[in-house]
Order: C-alpha cells, then sequence, then structure tokens
C-alpha cells in the first residue's frame, strides 16, 4: 500500500468528529469483503477447474513420505483414501490436530493451536461512521474495533477470552468492559444501544508454550516432508489476505 498517511487529531475531527483519538494511521484504499459471495467464488471456480469439496468428511490419518502423500478419511461410515503429491493444511482451529494425525512427522515442527473467543456486538441505531475504525492494538489481539457491513451496519469487536473447547456461546460476555473498550474512541457511544451479536474464535499459534505473531507457513524446507505445507495460527486477517497466502504457497511448489 502506498496510501497512507498519519492524520493529526484537528484531521480525525474533520473526517470523524464521534472520535476522541490524539492521533491515526489512514488508510483511504480499506475496504470491506463480501464473505459469502467470496466463498461462493471460490467453490465455483474450483469446480470450474476439475475440483470438488468433501463435505462432512474427517481426516483420520495421513501418511507421508518421500513418493507421496496419502490421506484416509471417513465420510459418516464410507472410508476412503486420496493419494496426492501435495497437500496443504489449512484447517484453522483444527491445523494442529491434523499434523499430528501425519505418521513420522516430526514433532519438534508441530505448532500448538490455542482457542481464543471473540465476542461481538452490534450497534442497533443510526451512526455517522463511514470508515473503518481500528484502535492501538492490546495483548494477544487487534482490539474492540468497528467494522461497517455492506449494508452499513455498524459492528464491534472482537474481545478475547481464552477457551479450552469449541464454545460459540455469548454467555462469557464482559459487556461493561466491551463497552468501556469502545468508549476510549467513541466517549458519547451509549451503551444501551448495543445488542450481543455472535462470537467466533481465532486459532491462536503458539510454539514452546510461546505465541507467535504472525501466520505460520510451515514449508518442506522446514520440516522435510516433500509436497506438505502446514498453516498455523491464519486468524484475522486471514480471509481478507488469502488470496495472497494462497499466492506465497503456489511460489513455494
Amino acid at each position: 500500500m502506498d496510501d497512507l498517511k498519519l492524520l493529526s487529531h484537528s484531521e480525525i475531527s474533520s473526517i470523524q468528529p464521534e472520535l476522541n483519538v490524539t492521533a491515526a494511521l489512514w488508510s483511504p484504499s480499506s475496504g470491506i469483503v463480501d464473505t459469502h459471495a467470496l466463498l461462493l467464488g471460490f467453490h465455483g471456480e474450483l469446480e470450474k477447474y476439475g475440483g470438488f469439496i468433501a463435505f462432512n468428511t474427517k481426516v483420520f490419518s495421513i501418511e507421508a513420505g518421500q513418493n507421496g502423500i496419502l490421506v484416509h478419511t471417513i465420510e459418516g461410515e464410507k472410508n476412503f483414501s486420496i493419494e496426492c503429491d501435495f497437500l496443504i493444511n489449512s484447517a484453522g482451529l483444527w491445523a494442529t490436530e491434523v499434523a499430528l494425525k501425519i505418521s513420522n512427522f516430526p514433532q519438534e515442527y508441530i505448532y500448538d493451536t490455542r482457542f481464543a473467543k471473540g465476542h461481538y456486538c452490534s450497534l442497533a441505531a443510526n451512526h455517522n461512521f463511514k470508515h473503518l475504525i481500528y484502535p492501538v492494538p492490546v495483548k494477544d489481539g487487534l482490539g474492540v474495533h468497528l467494522t461497517l457491513d455492506l449494508g452499513g451496519k455498524a459492528k464491534f469487536g472482537p474481545d478475547i477470552y481464552w477457551c479450552e473447547s469449541i464454545d460459540y456461546s455469548m454467555n462469557d460476555i464482559d459487556r461493561l468492559a466491551f463497552i468501556q473498550a469502545i468508549k476510549r474512541y467513541w466517549p458519547s457511544m451509549s451503551g444501551d444501544k448495543l445488542q450481543v451479536d455472535y462470537s467466533g474464535i481465532r486459532p491462536k499459534a503458539f510454539y514452546k508454550n510461546k505465541p507467535v505473531n504472525d501466520f505460520v507457513i510451515s514449508t518442506p524446507k522446514e520440516h522435510g516432508i516433500p509436497g506438505l505445507i502446514n498453516l498455523y495460527g491464519i486468524e484475522s486477517p486471514g480471509l481478507t489476505s488469502c488470496l495472497s497466502i494462497a499466492d506465497t504457497i503456489s511460489q513455494i511448489f
């Protein structure tokens, strides 16, 4: 990107007077992604070039060697195997689980995946925001930021709540802390206009019990298994940058 600009308090006030900030990094070319349309497009492109998606199918073991990779799966009560020259483990929350199923894979190159739950709330009121607002990142996350959907609806989140299992309920949201996080940059926000919306879980990569603060693309050059790439910690903005990640991987092969 070559259009970033540092704005002063007065410059920000002329763009978004509701904000209470000292300075900001302005990115005029940033935008949003229609997730559903993007995935439908990918699905159509995949089928166009002869690919298919095996839904409701679970990997139970993988044999990887110098002459290829054999993936053993189960769909319902039916077992079947897929032989391939290249395998990309992009299982997200389950990337570590899949990596542990690869026979003879060197354990020192397997990253741990920990679950960081994030809650989202929406604004049940009119607003004047026309831009995405990201506060200074906090420990372990990007902070409770403001984004807009395609219809202009304002959404806030995520916070961070470490969990041991997959649980998308909203019972554990700290509503007061959530509101306080928003008021740091939008002091006039009315908490009673905030509606609990949904939650998501981010796969946080750890190595030797230390957090890895970036996407991990583990290649044959690192672990020594031809044709195999493991992806760890592909959290936000993994979807937005998915085409760039794919381009990087294609160049490896």
